[in-house]
């Protein structure tokens, strides 16, 4: 694990002059975005179940808001089956429901 911690921190700092907001995002299932791609919009949750409407962006955990490990761990308890975790950033975000969410216009995978 701290292997991938530094990775994300590296890709932080090579990107650090394009990007306002980033964000740890665990994917779950077979389409996990390609670097580069922009993903799509999240959706709110009642009561652990999806609704049809639609967020203005994609839901992350915010890396500003402390240690990446400890951030790796929160999105830990989040995730359902297996997946990856992927470093996601854009210019625009609003904080989300959830402890330490974000919700990130245009959201671009980085890593």
């Amino acid at each position: 694990m701290e292997a991938k911690i530094q990775e994300i921190r590296n890709q932080i700092e090579e990107y650090e002059h394009e990007f306002e907001y980033y964000g740890l995002r665990f994917h779950r299932g077979q389409d996990v975005p390609e670097l580069g791609d922009e993903l799509e919009c999240s959706y709110v949750w009642v009561d652990e179940e999806i609704t049809e409407e639609e967020l203005p962006g994609t839901c992350a955990l915010d890396i500003r808001t402390g240690c990446i490990d400890k951030i790796m761990e929160l999105a830990r308890s989040y995730r359902y089956g297996d997946g990856e975790f992927i470093l996601i950033a854009g210019d625009y975000a609003m904080t989300g429901q959830d402890e330490g969410e974000l919700v990130i216009e245009n959201a671009v995978r980085i890593f």
